[in-house]
């Protein structure tokens, strides 16, 4: 059964709009202003930083401006009468609100890392060596069936190994139904597509060969057949880097958190 274990590994903090807000080194609340409502200000950079946020790119026509700056309008308009309406203070307001100021807060962190502890082009490079070096140099074709229990797989085995047809009993047997209705057939498939305990066990095949005894995993009990066999060919660095230049920074964020959390005071209550 294939299982994605994708190249990134940790889900980083998303700070790429963030980092597009903010590249300018004045304030949002600097700048000439554009608008007020009632009193409160909307300044030309708190507008060019809105048009960031929303993916929209300058210099804007007339028309779209006024119907950006009416959007910014009609929030402020809303959110001040939320507060006269003590909207604010609702327990599930306030916490949506202290969710949102954490987001910005932990993305405004994420980006000054990054910016501090910048992934060279040579530190890419490295742990594209290292991802390729590590990375099995073949790829598999095979069928598989899986079952709940040992007993069960060793009984196909058994079938298998008396002129039982595959297809036939993984279209009856399997739990993995996507495969089943193909005859347990799974395609071509590498390291970084199975769990460890199925793959390490097709590389020990012949092509052509039936698993002697079951392989679990944590979906269950396999009975695998090998295909074939071809050489992997691993992505060039070009079409990769970028990718991997996210993996090594969420490595390295990993790593900061983990510098947090050892000096950190956490009890947990429950």
């Amino acid at each position: 059964m294939k299982y994605s274990r994708p190249l990134i590994l940790l889900a980083v903090v998303s700070f790429a709009l963030f980092a597009t807000a903010c590249h300018k080194k004045s304030a949002v609340t600097s700048g000439k202003v554009v608008a007020t409502v009632n009193g409160q200000p909307i300044t030309e950079t708190e507008f060019d930083s809105y048009l960031q946020l929303n993916r929209i790119q300058q210099p804007v026509p007339d028309k779209t401006r006024k119907l950006v700056l009416d959007q910014m309008i009609n929030l402020m308009l809303l959110s001040q009468d939320a507060v006269k309406h003590g909207l604010d203070k609702q327990p599930d307001v306030r916490f949506l609100i202290k969710q949102q100021r954490e987001n910005i807060l932990a993305n405004a962190m994420v980006h000054q890392y990054l910016t501090e502890n910048p992934v060279s082009d040579a530190d890419v490079k490295a742990r594209y060596d290292q991802e390729l070096a590590k990375t099995n140099k073949y790829e598999y074709r095979a069928r598989h069936i899986l079952v709940k229990s040992k007993t069960e797989a060793q009984r196909i085995i058994t079938e298998l190994q008396h002129g039982a047809n595959f297809a036939t009993l993984a279209k009856k047997d399997s739990i993995d139904l996507q495969s089943a209705r193909v005859g347990g057939e799974l395609g071509w498939f590498n390291q970084t597509s199975m769990v460890p305990a199925f793959f390490d066990a097709v590389t020990k095949m012949k092509k052509g060969e039936i698993t002697p005894q079951p392989v679990k995993t944590q979906f269950g009990y396999h009975v695998i057949q090998l295909e074939d066999v071809r050489p992997f060919k691993f992505p060039p660095y070009d079409e990769i880097k970028d990718r991997i230049r996210t993996l090594v920074q969420q490595e390295r964020i990993k790593q900061m958190l983990g510098q947090l959390k050892a000096k950190a005071k956490i009890d947990l209550t429950s």
